[in-house]
């Protein structure tokens, strides 16, 4: 039997969907960013690897966790007469939080990084947390941030429906992981916001561990987010690695990569390359990798749509929740 006009979707609503999905996950992330206080070019780089990588803001939770475990180790090996870090400064570091390093300046996403430290290299016993009061912009930006969660989740269940049916187009798969890392991010602006809390480095830093550049972060991020979005999404590199690493070399790899990461002083310093050089060679290149994954996948989606006579099966449940 074939199904009627008003139990498929049209290829209209399909483009539609997917615009108006990203775009809303993107300002979702934009303003996500905005409240953790990251300096401009770390932000302007992660909204564009999200746009490719959704799954980036998983990266950057799991890199988050890590960071908080190595800091919770370190915390034991000291001096019990020391004060220990609260739960706000653990959960507002996990989340990426960064603390203000001049108090003559004003708190502003755009300052530069070396204004703008994450909690986790500034030390608890060099901050100073304060509480500010609630007033109109955040009455708006908690309503805002509601909205945008609402049409996350809602979006979201719409994929897994569609995903029970087995009638998943290229962009629902798109639109799916967008949604899903939206609802992610916008639970953590809503927690952010429901905290109310800033930080000032009001001490010289205590802290004298060796702080991980910008870079090395974003790249740690960056590989968790690929491999997240080449499970879900079935990317182009993805495949790529598992194709070249099919023969049951995911532990020698493992190896290789490890010893490299231990021994990489040493190691870029016998080959005679800056490890900054290869820093940056290795960003751009693995940002170049994601916008051609990422347009990969889109340009396979537009053709499998052109390809079909309509945007397939129509959820009945879409026109009863409150989404675009």
């Amino acid at each position: 039997m074939s199904e009627s006009a008003s139990d498929t979707r049209t290829k209209t609503e399909v483009v539609v969907r997917f615009v108006a999905t990203q775009i809303f996950a993107l300002v979702n992330y934009g303003h996500t960013g905005s409240l953790l206080q990251l300096p401009k070019n770390v932000h302007l780089a992660s909204i564009a690897i999200f746009f490719c990588y959704p799954t980036l803001i998983i990266g950057q939770l799991v890199y988050g966790i890590t960071q908080a475990i190595s800091y919770s180790w370190k915390q034991t090996q000291k001096a019990e007469d020391d004060p220990k870090p609260d739960l706000s400064f653990y959960l507002q570091g996990i989340l990426g939080a960064r603390a203000l390093s001049n108090p003559d300046l004003e708190r502003d996403h755009a300052a530069n990084a070396k204004q703008l430290i994450p909690l986790f290299q500034a030390s608890h016993l060099s901050l100073q947390r304060t509480t500010y009061r609630t007033s109109w912009k955040w009455f708006g930006r908690v309503f805002a941030c509601l909205a945008v969660l609402t049409q996350s989740i809602c979006s979201a269940v719409l994929f897994v429906r569609r995903e029970d049916q087995n009638s998943c187009l290229g962009f629902d798969l798109l639109n799916g992981v967008a949604a899903i890392a939206s609802a992610i991010t916008g639970t953590m602006s809503l927690i952010i916001l429901l905290m109310r809390v800033e930080w000032q480095v009001t001490r010289p830093m205590r802290m004298k561990a060796k702080n991980q550049p910008e870079m090395t972060a974003i790249l740690s991020q960056l590989a968790i987010a690929f491999f997240g979005f080449g499970w879900v999404g079935n990317s182009f590199f993805y495949q790529l690695v598992f194709l070249v690493f099919q023969q049951n070399r995911f532990f020698e790899m493992a190896v290789v990569i490890t010893v490299i990461y231990v021994f990489r002083k040493e190691f870029f310093k016998r080959i005679g390359v800056p490890q900054s050089w290869f820093q940056s060679v290795s960003l751009g290149s693995v940002a170049f990798m994601a916008g051609v994954d990422f347009l990969a996948v889109f340009i396979t989606s537009i053709l499998e749509l052109v390809e079909i006579d309509n945007g397939g099966w129509k959820d009945p449940l879409s026109d009863r929740l409150l989404i675009i």
